[in-house]
């Protein structure tokens, strides 16, 4: 198999990085160096590992926080006129993860997507 040599630009310490399988938003500075990883092209690429969980940990940009809201209000609004409907026990709203979502992971994901949305860290 041929080798490569990659650059990489470094973001600045205090650059926000989100978890891929834990969610953890860490800073640049707390992430643990990838060492090896299999990436695909085409795809973001990672900044580190994530400090918690070891899983990879993406720069957070305005592209992904607005994804993120954007989720988390659809499932939000899935439950919410799923109780006004009167169905508190759906399996669908259950296996999609629609009740997962707490009223603070709402307003997070909500404050993030304003703060990506004016230019500013969440």
């Amino acid at each position: 198999m041929e080798g490569y040599t990659v650059t990489i630009d470094e973001p600045e310490d205090d650059t926000l990085c989100k978890c891929s399988d834990c969610g953890e938003v860490s800073q640049f500075e707390d992430l643990e160096d990838i060492e090896e990883a299999t990436l695909t092209p085409g795809d973001d690429s990672p900044a580190g590992r994530c400090p918690h969980c070891q899983s990879l940990a993406y720069v957070v940009t305005r592209k992904t926080t607005m994804r993120d809201a954007s989720g988390a209000m659809l499932s939000a609004l899935k439950a919410i006129r799923a109780r006004i409907n009167g169905v508190f026990d759906d399996p669908d709203l259950v296996a999609k993860g629609a009740l997962a979502f707490t009223t603070e992971d709402v307003l997070r994901f909500a404050n993030e997507a304003i703060a990506a949305a004016e230019g500013r860290a969440p």
